[in-house]
């Protein structure tokens, strides 16, 4: 008679429990890592789902570690859910073998300057934004929440960056707030995309030699427009968010970032239909400040036929938000096709800012070959 094959033991309660455990991050994940292709037009409370995405990933991990080392017949289940997130997880946090930029490469710089760090100077009275900008090589450099006082601008940002970069634009939005662009190469064009308060997106046409032009489309979204105290309340939720009070302000947050990643969708929307309108035949950087996170609409709508140079090129999470609890990369860089990234990087020598800058350098590829 043949030899009968041992029958497997049951799962422990304890692996029964893990395994359960596991199911439980999994979908949770992969809802999280879902919600990106979901309009909150459609669907209000799906943007914020994506901010749960880092909580799920991190359970994932750790359950999937527990699972190898106190019960490995489970451990697919927690692996399955990782792999098929695999893309999302580059997102968020990407790993690339570093890519110095070659000779020639344009430089593009966004940052968001929070009014040129409030007017903050050196000990040589320059104002350190615009120091920073003309000691960052960049070739282009779009800002966000540049607005200071005349004085500033006519003593300390203009005197100091009107050689460097001869050609500028500015779209004043209202008392407090306006975006740019300052470049070495012409500006030739400028049109308005959107504008709604203190949000608005600007395309650039740049001459960067004779029958050579570049769009850059920079961009400032809708914010969470969370208070002080909301803001405050946020880094207690991280911190403890089984505390009852805490479940209160969930409560409260919820509806406020639910209704601003509506308003976000409504503006990646304009600037993805008009970045597919113009772009064709032309080499295109799309910058700025989300105000969301790599899971979500608004990123994913507006990354649509170009190329994310922070998740071709970067490292790491790239936090580029320095306030609160906020760890996560709310600004980007896009690049068509045509172009190569190098060497993306969130810049966190400089902190007059609530945003670190993000940079890259990109080469356009030789089609002919």
């Amino acid at each position: 008679m043949p030899a009968r094959k041992p029958k497997r033991r049951p799962l422990s309660w304890f692996a029964r429990l893990m395994a359960g455990a596991g199911w439980c991050s999994v979908v949770g994940l992969w809802i999280a890592a879902g919600s990106q292709y979901v309009s909150p037009v459609t669907f209000r409370y799906v943007g914020v789902l994506g901010l749960t995405f880092p909580m799920f990933l991190g359970g994932t991990v750790l359950l999937f570690v527990a699972s190898l080392l106190f019960a490995r017949r489970i451990a697919w289940i927690t692996l399955l859910g990782l792999l098929t997130c695999v893309m999302s997880i580059r997102r968020y946090v990407p790993v690339n073998i570093p890519s110095p930029p070659p000779k020639h490469s344009l430089r593009v710089l966004t940052y968001n300057t929070l009014q040129f760090g409030s007017g903050a100077h050196d000990e040589k009275d320059r104002n350190i934004v615009a120091q920073y900008m003309l000691q960052s090589g960049a070739d282009v450099i779009c800002f966000q929440e540049g607005h200071t006082s005349p004085t500033e601008w006519d003593r300390h940002i203009t005197p100091l960056l009107r050689d460097a970069y001869p050609y500028r634009d500015t779209l004043n939005l209202n008392f407090n707030n306006n975006l740019g662009c300052f470049s070495k190469y012409p500006i030739v064009s400028r049109e308005v995309v959107y504008r709604v308060g203190f949000n608005a997106s600007v395309a650039y046409e740049i001459v960067l030699k004779q029958g050579d032009t570049l769009l850059v489309v920079n961009n400032h979204l809708a914010s969470n427009k969370l208070g002080p105290a909301d803001r405050e309340m946020y880094k207690k939720i991280v911190k403890d968010p089984d505390d009852a009070p805490m479940k209160q302000g969930i409560r409260q947050l919820v509806p406020k970032i639910a209704e601003a990643t509506v308003a976000r969708a409504v503006q990646a929307d304009s600037v993805a239909r008009y970045v597919f309108a113009h772009r064709r035949g032309r080499s295109t950087v799309v910058c700025g400040d989300f105000n969301d996170t790599p899971i979500s609409y608004s990123r994913h709508r507006m990354a649509e036929g170009l190329t994310d140079a922070y998740v071709a090129t970067g490292q790491g999470v790239g936090r580029s938000f320095n306030r609160d609890a906020i760890f996560v990369r709310i600004d980007n860089m896009f690049c068509s096709p045509d172009l190569r990234p190098y060497g993306a990087c969130v810049d966190k020598s400089i902190v007059v800012s609530d945003h670190y800058p993000l940079y890259c350098n990109f080469k356009r590829i030789d089609t002919k070959k």
